[in-house]
């Protein structure tokens, strides 16, 4: 997936779309989240990401 701005992007991420932002594998997003160094959220099951954490942490 590959958002050509900011402003286009979804405002909760999947950890799928998280890592195509952030130019790593899924395993690394979920590794970060399990560790507590990415902010998440499980829903139903499955981690959403909000792209206001990744901007606070990556200072995007």
């Amino acid at each position: 997936m590959y958002y050509k701005n900011w402003e286009v992007m979804p405002v909760v991420l999947t950890t799928s779309e998280c890592a195509a932002v952030l130019r790593v594998s899924e395993d690394t997003v979920l590794r970060k989240i399990k560790s507590g160094e990415l902010e998440a959220t499980k829903i139903m099951g499955h981690w959403r990401i909000a792209k206001e954490h990744l901007r606070k942490q990556f200072n995007l």
